[in-house]
């Protein structure tokens, strides 16, 4: 898609934005919002854009309010294609798997998880959006689930980044030291994230347990 444009690296895609002047901001959503959807199949291609909306306008509140209105469009444009699209045509643009996998995650630890989620990295966050529209998730409820819980992912990489002193790093023991730091906190990461979904499923197979009594 970015090759077919005349696209051929980050670096170009930023040069064509900056290119843009006042309109820049306007075309960073409209592009960012859109390559979101069309290659929803691709990892990480939303924190892609995060990083090159930093690059483009610092890591401020600017930034983060830029990336977040971008992340909720392509989010709420997801939710309306899988509740008026088929469940075949979502399969097709999402994946098979990655739809069996959101559905399986909701039906097991409920909607009411469903900011966590989208909190907490590991999660197929594009997949689970679409399945929002195709159980027709009240809009009420997944709004401000999608707007908190995004968000806590894009102000970590918008103020994150701006923590990193890329700069000062000269040598190559800079970045195995930095690589090596980011792996613990990827580690970390994951961790929480296993221990959040422990204590879902334990709350979960409680609540059945005692269900189960009082009958």
């Amino acid at each position: 898609m970015f090759k077919a444009l005349g696209i051929t690296d980050i670096n170009k895609l930023q040069e064509i934005i900056k290119a843009t002047g006042p309109w820049a901001i306007v075309v960073f959503i409209a592009i960012s919002t859109l390559v979101t959807i069309f290659l929803c199949f691709v990892p990480g291609i939303s924190m892609t854009f995060i990083i090159v909306g930093v690059t483009l306008f610092g890591a401020n509140w600017k930034t983060f309010l830029i990336c977040a209105g971008s992340v909720f469009l392509s989010s709420l444009i997801m939710y309306l294609i899988g509740r008026f699209g088929s469940r075949k045509l979502i399969n097709k643009i999402i994946g098979e798997n990655e739809i069996n996998r959101a559905e399986i995650l909701v039906k097991e630890k409920g909607q009411i998880f469903f900011p966590v989620m989208m909190a907490c990295g590991g999660f197929p966050d594009d997949a689970l959006v679409c399945l929002a529209g195709i159980i027709r998730m009240n809009l009420a409820f997944f709004i401000p689930s999608v707007l908190i819980g995004r968000s806590v992912g894009i102000a970590t990489i918008v103020f994150g980044i701006s923590l990193i002193p890329f700069s000062e790093f000269k040598t190559v023991y800079d970045w195995l030291i930095f690589i090596t730091i980011a792996l613990f906190w990827i580690i970390v990461i994951i961790y929480v994230g296993n221990f959040i979904n422990k204590k879902i499923n334990d709350y979960k197979k409680k609540k059945e347990d005692k269900n189960t009594i009082d009958e």
